[in-house]
């Protein structure tokens, strides 16, 4: 990697996120990725265990001192699941202005405009002029019409879609939990980030100021983030 230790501040109010995994997780690496202008680490508490969580954050710190520069810490947690049941072959793809429709239970009909989730009450919770984001959010759909079984929407951006692929619902309100019973994350968050939480509180409390790092952050199956503070 390129020696940036001589690189100026930035004077940019960009942030710039940077996740890490197992190719680059090393201290040296992360040091690399600070000198090259990264703001914030995102470790993804859906995979991993909680040592390894920890050993990944105490090499962020460490990194941290040895460049002289502070660094945030993004918590992600992992939440609920919401999936695409089966598709016709595995994958459709679903063109512009055309109608999909989201049916009840596991397994639909074999029309290739009828899709299922993993989520029984999606079409009891969707309302007209909803949006639902696929694939990662290549694919977009709009909610038209919603009856007792099923939900018609209109295709907004096209794009291809696999069986088993997340689905998002952006603003959407729904009942299931943000936190999975399964994945329990305040148990998974690293001891070292809720320490930091409650200095973040002691001292934006103290200083009416908004401490930089150290914020832990629920991705709610709806598409919209939560942030709050983990005491230890």
């Amino acid at each position: 990697m390129t020696d940036t230790s001589s690189r100026p501040t930035r004077p940019s109010q960009t942030k710039i996120v940077a996740t890490l995994g197992p190719a680059s997780s090393e201290p040296s690496q992360i040091a690399d990725l600070l000198k090259a202008g990264v703001d914030v680490f995102r470790v993804n508490m859906a995979h991993g265990s909680r040592e390894q969580h920890e050993a990944c954050l105490a090499a962020i710190r460490g990194a941290s001192a040895e460049v002289g520069q502070q660094a945030a810490v993004l918590i992600d947690l992992a939440g609920p699941k919401i999936r695409l049941g089966e598709l016709p072959g595995g994958e459709i793809h679903c063109a512009a202005n055309a109608p999909v429709r989201f049916v009840r239970g596991e397994t639909a009909r074999d029309d290739p405009i009828e899709l299922t989730t993993t989520y029984e009450t999606l079409v009891d919770e969707l309302d007209v002029g909803d949006r639902i984001m696929l694939a990662d959010g290549t694919v977009s759909l709009a909610v038209e019409q919603v009856d007792t079984d099923s939900a018609l929407c209109r295709v907004t951006q096209s794009g291809p879609i696999r069986s088993r692929q997340g689905v998002n619902l952006p603003g959407v309100k729904l009942s299931t939990p943000a936190l999975s019973p399964v994945d329990p994350a305040a148990e998974r968050v690293p001891q070292e980030v809720r320490r930091g939480a409650g200095r973040h509180r002691h001292l934006r409390g103290e200083r009416g100021g908004r401490a930089k790092d150290d914020r832990a952050e629920d991705r709610f199956p709806s598409g919209r983030r939560h942030e709050e503070t983990h005491e230890g």
